[in-house]
């Protein structure tokens, strides 16, 4: 695409692998831990996504420097897009946006405009549910990732900036 005006010509980057899911990781500034006395649920509550904050990103090519638009997850949002909350990535679920069983989702995402924010509903009879709380509490974990495929990204002419403005 080529804009008026001298504005910077965007392209795309052409990569020498397939597309794979792509990780970030956050300083997770906005996470909070709330528990219930009367029942066995955790709250876990937070923001994944800071839209146009930017990142150094590392990859196949070297360091660039990454940033989400806004509203980049409202498609799949729109589509009840199936996420799991996990711990590294893998594992037992913790925490879905859909389930199988035609009950209330055991988390929730949001897009608030500046941030894509989610609440997960955890169960405290999970060890690794209650080893995780306990872990955010004391400041262990101070970080959470997002895995994503990207729909649809813009690049700057040296390729060292890019935007991704959907989710797959």
């Amino acid at each position: 695409q080529t804009s008026q005006r001298g504005a910077r010509r965007k392209r795309d980057r052409h990569r020498a692998v397939p597309l794979m899911p792509e990780v970030r990781f956050f300083r997770a500034d906005s996470l909070e831990i709330r528990e219930s006395t009367s029942t066995n649920e955790i709250l876990i509550s937070g923001a994944p996504i800071v839209y146009n904050t930017p990142y150094t990103v590392c990859d196949l090519f070297g360091e660039f420097e990454e940033r989400m638009a806004p509203g980049v997850a409202n498609d799949i949002l729109a589509r009840g897009a199936d996420v799991r909350f996990l711990f590294n990535h893998n594992g037992l679920p913790m925490a879905r946006s859909s389930n199988d069983l035609g009950l209330p989702p055991t988390m929730v995402l949001e897009d608030s405009g500046t941030e894509l924010r989610f609440v997960a509903h955890v169960d405290s009879r999970q060890q690794i549910a209650y080893d995780l709380s306990i872990a955010i509490e004391r400041g262990d974990v101070s970080q959470m990732s997002c895995g994503f495929i990207v729909a649809r990204d813009e690049w700057d002419d040296t390729m060292e900036a890019r935007t991704i403005h959907q989710l797959a």
